[in-house]
């Protein structure tokens, strides 16, 4: 079924959002795009991105990058080294997580390790 030519009775979408959540959690790690989410869910991609942003507050590209953060927060306090980490969570390049991390988080990754993980 096709999302433009069904009806999709509101508890059902609650239902549809809530397992789309379920998913990006389970499979944050492989960075998936709300295109393909939504294709996942036989939704168009314009009205999932809207179905989502409205349940949960946020887009799917922010719900990913908020969980690789929590999970490069852990391995800082962990004192994991910094390639590593961006390796771990996908980035290709330190300086690429560098930046992002601290697009994120509001400090870079090395001043959040100084700091015992207080941003």
């Amino acid at each position: 079924m096709n999302a433009t030519t069904t009806t999709i009775e509101p508890g059902s979408m609650a239902d549809l959002m809530a397992r789309a959540k379920a998913y990006v959690e389970a499979n944050y790690t492989l960075r998936p795009s709300f295109v393909a989410v939504a294709q996942g869910f036989d939704l168009s991609p314009f009205h999932f991105h809207r179905q989502f942003k409205k349940a949960h507050g946020v887009t799917v590209k922010q719900m990913v990058d908020a969980r690789l953060m929590e999970d490069a927060k852990a391995k800082l306090k962990r004192g994991e080294s910094l390639l590593d980490i961006a390796l771990d969570l996908g980035f290709e390049q330190q300086s690429h997580f560098t930046t992002r991390f601290k697009q994120l988080v509001g400090v870079t990754p090395g001043a959040y390790r100084k700091s015992g993980g207080a941003p």
